[in-house]
């Protein structure tokens, strides 16, 4: 059984045409009898040109009606012709399920053009009205869609008159075309104009953003890369965008912007209201290729301003040294009983939290690169002191009856700054401060000190694992002295390949300007982490204002420098808690394997010595040393070796004939070279010649004479084989 006939019908064929019927007058009459009928009629042809056209269309919907139910076996289609006066000319009929009722076949409205609502990186949201006059037919709703440079449409069906609809699965940074179709029961449809291209975002939003440290004035986040990137998409730099909570999303320019200054997924909102809640998101900027949506917003409160004024109140915490504005605080710490000599100290601040995560730093530097003031800078920072307090605290108070060259810290002393709840960072804090390298005691107290702090890696009581071993440089550092190079080589000499990542440079009395030291770290080769163009990364303070006041608001100099000096701090210690915490084990070996390559190195000398003295004595007597009778000269070089021996303090009671010694110093050159090898393999800076190396081989001869010193040796060596 057919269910659905669909019938063109003619609906004028019945009417009268008054001028066929006078022609046909005419035609039957004779003209002699009228010729009044001559004259020409006014009359009106009943096929207008408005009917014609209307049939014609109504013909075309017809034909388009058959094509596209031509596979459709329930479908049948006529041509009659039935008057009706409601639709003159034409019009198409449809009877229905076997019905001798028939209705109108009327085609569904043109939709308007999709309204674009929202865009994301894969997803497209429009928006449409139906039209009222199709609210009797039951029509298929259908969203197509299209990449511009393709043909060929998508479709999605949109279930019920839903105004709102979204497209998913599209392709990030990518231009699409849209349009809405209507199709009627019998298959018609008619489609919206194209809307204008519209682009899906470059990249996905990024992760909502996560509250990472809060202070008083300052809100510090974190947030996800962006799951979803276009091709050839790369992200510059994430913008944020803040407004206090409470104000009114419409509000004219209610929302504050700031961006990262790359793509680094952290970021510090300055100059807040303390006490205030502020909705925060963030979106990506991706350059030419535009930004990403935003990132689902969050409101995060900074805090009540409380901790620093408080502890000034309390003098079991802090103790005023210094009256004025601002006024001095020393932080009270609790001092651990040092060791023997004195030399270790530990001191702590504040009462430790089960399970808080602790960093530790090991500070080292020149006398006078500021290590002590930079020290201090930190503790005002991690207790939120801001320009504008009239208080400033010290972790350290110099002795000032100590010269300039001297510096201010003689022991190093391990600083335990446990964490309380408004810190400005969020972890515990160890920093290990180490005396001045350089100053005017010399290289014996160098030595001292680099030998001490081999001691906090491999003691019992130090420590097994570090995060940052940070070098405090001035900025106008041009060039290195013997002495400074000295001191680099023998605290770089001691730790194992994996510290690398965790060095730090602080540059201390910087300003606007890129530092001339940061050449001097890039020339001598210091194996630290590089920024993309090379540049050592280094953190730039200034503490020369970290005492001043901050009530003098003519001075702007000042509190740029202030302002400087405690951007970079958050930024050290943002990098601080990103490291992850590295085992000294390697360290730890680096330096049992130095210690073997000394011994040996000592071992030499004596040896060494010994071949020069005798090889000046043969050039002083004309021979030649490969003629030379070497059996008969070991009595005395067992007198000369025995000497040297006491002389390096060396002395082993043990006395040995020259093929002894030469046989001894082949053992001294495997340990040597076996000790080369390992130290070329797992140290972070593989220089062989530390503190004994620079003064004994100095005081031993020039260079040349040490080169002729192992020649002579190593015929020595040659001798020993054939004996």
């Amino acid at each position: 059984m057919n269910e659905n006939i669909v019938c063109f019908t003619f609906t004028s064929l019945y009417e009268h045409e008054p001028y066929l019927l006078e022609l046909k007058d005419y035609l039957k009459t004779p003209i002699s009898k009228y010729p009044q009928r001559l004259k020409r009629q006014d009359s009106k042809p009943w096929v207008c040109t408005d009917t014609i056209q209307k049939i014609k269309m109504t013909l075309k919907v017809f034909q388009e009606l058959v094509d596209i139910n031509r596979e459709n076996k329930k479908t049948k289609f006529f041509i009659a012709s039935k008057e009706d006066q409601e639709f003159p000319g034409a019009c198409i009929l449809l009877y229905e399920n076997g019905s001798f009722e028939s209705t109108y076949f009327k085609t569904p409205s043109k939709p308007d053009i999709p309204e674009v609502c929202s865009v994301t990186h894969d997803s497209v949201s429009l928006k449409t009205v139906p039209s009222s006059s199709d609210a009797d037919q039951k029509l298929k709703w259908c969203l197509e869609y299209k990449c511009i440079n393709q043909k060929k449409w998508a479709i999605q069906s949109v279930t019920g008159k839903t105004e709102t609809f979204t497209v998913s699965g599209l392709l990030p940074n990518t231009k699409y075309e849209f349009r809405y179709t209507v199709e009627d029961k019998l298959g018609y449809t008619v489609s919206s104009d194209t809307t204008c291209s519209v682009k899906t975002y470059p990249a996905s939003s990024p992760g909502h953003p996560s509250k990472y440290q809060v202070t008083p004035s300052s809100i510090t986040i974190t947030w996800k890369k962006p799951t979803v990137l276009g091709d050839a998409v790369t992200v510059c730099n994430y913008r944020i965008e803040y407004r206090e909570e409470g104000q009114k999303q419409n509000e004219a320019n209610s929302w504050l912007e700031r961006k990262t200054e790359d793509e680094g997924c952290q970021f510090t909102l300055e100059d807040l209201k303390e006490k205030t809640p502020y909705r925060i998101r963030v979106s990506c900027d991706c350059g030419k290729d535009g930004t990403s949506s935003a990132s689902n917003e969050v409101v995060i409160e900074t805090l009540l301003k409380k901790m620093a004024a408080e502890l000034i109140m309390d003098n079991q915490v802090a103790t005023l040294i210094k009256q004025g504005i601002p006024s001095i605080y020393r932080l009270r710490l609790k001092d651990e009983t040092p060791d023997n000599d004195g030399f270790f100290h530990k001191a702590s601040f504040g009462h430790k939290m089960p399970n808080m995560q602790n960093k530790t730093i090991l500070i080292l530097g020149e006398t006078g690169s500021g290590k002590t003031t930079l020290i201090n800078g930190m503790i005002n920072y991690i207790l939120g002191v801001e320009w504008g307090d009239d208080f400033r605290f010290k972790l350290i108070h110099e002795e000032t009856s100590k010269t300039q060259a001297e510096g201010p810290t003689s022991r190093i002393t391990f600083y335990e700054i446990h964490h309380q709840k408004d810190f400005a960072i969020p972890f515990s804090l160890t920093i290990i401060d180490t005396p001045g390298i350089g100053d005017a005691k010399g290289i014996t107290q160098d030595k001292r000190i680099t030998d001490k702090i081999q001691e906090i890696f491999i003691g019992a009581k130090g420590i097994h694992s570090i995060n940052a071993v940070c070098f405090v440089v001035q900025a106008t550092l041009a060039r290195l002295t013997h002495g400074q190079k000295y001191i680099f080589d023998s605290i770089l000499s001691m730790f194992g390949k994996d510290i690398k990542e965790n060095i730090q440079i602080l540059v201390t009395f910087a300003d606007g300007k890129v530092p001339s030291v940061l050449e001097v770290f890039k020339d001598s080769g210091v194996p630290c982490p590089k920024r993309n163009d090379g540049t050592p990364v280094h953190f730039k303070h200034n503490n020369s204002v970290l005492f001043a006041c901050g009530d003098n608001t003519e001075n702007i100099s000042d509190r740029m420098l202030w302002k400087m000096g405690f951007s970079s701090m958050r930024n050290m210690f943002d990098e601080l808690g990103k490291k992850e915490t590295n085992s000294l084990q390697l360290t730890k070996e680096v330096i049992a394997e130095r210690k073997k390559f000394e011994a040996a190195l000592l071992g030499l000398q004596p040896v060494i010595k010994v071949c020069l003295m005798k090889l000046g004595e043969m050039r002083n007597a004309g021979q030649d040393p490969e003629q030379h009778n070497w059996e008969n000269q070991t009595e005395k070089d067992y007198q000369e070796y025995e000497n040297l021996e006491k002389q390096y303090g060396r002395e082993t009671g043990v006395k040995m004939d020259g093929v002894q010694i030469i046989q001894k110093s082949l053992n001294l050159i495997k340990q040597l070279s076996k000790s080369y090898s390992q130290l070329q393999e797992i140290a972070l800076w593989p220089n062989l010649l530390s503190a004994p190396g620079y003064n004994e081989l100095i005081k031993i001869s020039q260079k040349e004479e040490v080169e002729a010193g192992v020649e002579l040796l190593g015929r020595s060596v040659g001798i020993l084989k054939m004996l």
